[in-house]
């Protein structure tokens, strides 16, 4: 029987301390590896999200500029008919509870003489909590350059420039100043007017 405990094998208690040790180790390496990528699985997912946010602007301005007939910026999102336009919106970027979207209150006239029309209010794109900036600049009398940027907490996540071609050779109603006709972070702009006749 003695003979027996005396050639049972077993750790000590120096190697269990060692192979903790180790396992400790390894354990502290992997955690760094998986929030170094969690980390950057974050910021892939921000990016993606001000990306798609920013192409939905972009494509709505476009499509509403491309057969403008009258632009400008206004103060107000008060619409007064227009005999020249049968369809008419003003865009803009609204921000409540800290939430933000783009959107589009239009009105489209039956006929010239038709004062009431039909009115639209409409929400083009949830932004959520990125603020959207929308510059829209006159190159000449057939183009203007929309610039929209996406960002959060001043980090800019989107940013993108595109020439749109004017196919009714659209007229400037109010400018900000030579060049500029819809900037969103003016104050005294808040709105895009746009005027068509669709």
């Amino acid at each position: 029987m003695r003979k027996l405990v005396k050639n049972r094998k077993g750790f000590t208690l120096a190697e269990e301390v060692v192979t903790v040790l180790l396992i400790g180790i390894l354990v502290a390496s992997a955690s760094g590896i998986l929030l170094n990528a969690m980390r950057i699985f974050c910021q892939n997912v921000i990016m993606f999200n001000a990306q798609s946010k920013g192409i939905a602007v972009m494509e709505q301005l476009e499509s509403h500029l491309a057969y403008a007939k009258t632009i400008g910026q206004q103060e107000t999102e008060t619409i007064a008919a227009d005999d020249g336009c049968a369809h008419q919106v003003v865009l803009y970027v609204d921000t409540q509870n800290g939430k933000s979207e783009l959107k589009e209150k239009g009105t489209i006239y039956y006929s010239d003489t038709d004062s009431a029309g039909t009115t639209v209010d409409q929400v083009l794109c949830k932004l959520g909590t990125y603020q959207a900036k929308i510059l829209v600049q006159k190159v000449d009398d057939v183009t203007v350059t929309v610039d929209v940027r996406i960002s959060r907490n001043d980090t800019v996540y989107y940013s993108e420039t595109r020439m749109v071609k004017l196919q009714n050779r659209a007229t400037v109603k109010a400018t900000l100043n030579a060049s500029d006709i819809y900037d969103s972070s003016v104050a005294a702009s808040r709105y895009l007017y746009i005027g068509s006749l669709e």
